[in-house]
């Protein structure tokens, strides 16, 4: 698919899919920070769901560049 052919209904699984990915590693990260400090677990398991958020963030903020770039309007 080229850029010049997005459309808003493209971009309607991503957008889910983005906003589950977001909410699961918010929940997990707290969850995991929790059981560190109590548990003694470690932090390992919370960096490693930050890192997630972090490439779930990037992949998503270049798609909304180029949907922009097309011409949308992001909303």
């Amino acid at each position: 698919m080229s850029v010049s052919h997005l459309h808003p209904d493209d971009y309607d699984f991503e957008v889910k899919a983005y906003a589950s990915t977001n909410t699961v590693c918010t929940i997990l990260s707290i969850v995991l920070a929790v059981c560190a400090l109590v548990l003694g677990i470690g932090f390992l398991p919370s960096l490693v769901v930050c890192l997630i958020w972090i490439v779930n963030q990037s992949v998503y903020c270049k798609e909304a560049l180029k949907y922009s770039k097309a011409g949308n309007k992001i909303s």
